[in-house]
């Protein structure tokens, strides 16, 4: 049975639990991170096809900062950040795509501490005066952009690839369908309105 077959991935004595789906799929929850890098690891050199998440303590702690000029340079946030005691893993000035135009907001992931916290009483960065906030939590559910399921993202996804486009297996950049072509859609397997 497929479940000595993880024991033995994950190794003899390693707790784990795991659950039918009704789309005929298993989904397999480790309790240790040794386990679950074991069995992904283990995923990946069998090329088996797969999705997973972001394990929580590699996730980052978001945070957003307000009034601090657009202009301002990412390594000089970095650097402020870091001497408050704070490492930005990624910095993001937001940008409105259509009328090309940035704004005095910027996205922070910083690195997961004990102190992430404490960000958000920071007052001032590269002598600026400013807001740090959490982001706005949304309810939209995530699409991936790989097999264009939904519930989780493409960098955690192995599984087949499925184009939006035609519905072929493979990805929807190298697609040769044209642009005024109709869509097909992938759930409904037929042409989309869109």
């Amino acid at each position: 049975m497929f479940t000595s077959a993880i024991a033995q991935v994950i190794g003899a004595g390693k707790e784990f639990t795991y659950r039918a789906t009704s789309n005929n799929n298993i989904r397999v929850m480790t309790n240790e991170k040794t386990s679950y890098t074991a069995l992904k690891k283990y995923l990946d050199e069998t090329g088996k096809r797969y999705q997973t998440f972001q394990p929580r303590d590699e996730r980052p702690y978001r945070v957003v900062i307000k009034g601090l000029h657009y202009s301002t340079e990412i390594e000089d946030i970095k650097a402020a950040l870091r001497s408050q005691g704070h490492v930005a893993r990624d910095v993001r000035n937001l940008v409105n795509k259509s009328k090309k135009q940035r704004y005095c907001i910027f996205f922070v992931n910083l690195k997961p501490a004990s102190n992430n916290k404490e960000a958000f009483n920071i007052k001032t960065i590269c002598h600026s005066v400013v807001t740090v906030e959490p982001p706005l939590k949304f309810d939209d559910v995530v699409q991936c952009y790989r097999c264009q399921r939904f519930g989780h993202t493409k960098r955690y996804c192995r599984l087949e690839e499925r184009c939006v486009k035609c519905g072929g297996d493979h990805a929807s950049n190298t697609c040769d369908k044209g642009k005024n072509d109709p869509a097909l859609c992938l759930f409904l397997q037929g042409m989309s309105s869109l």
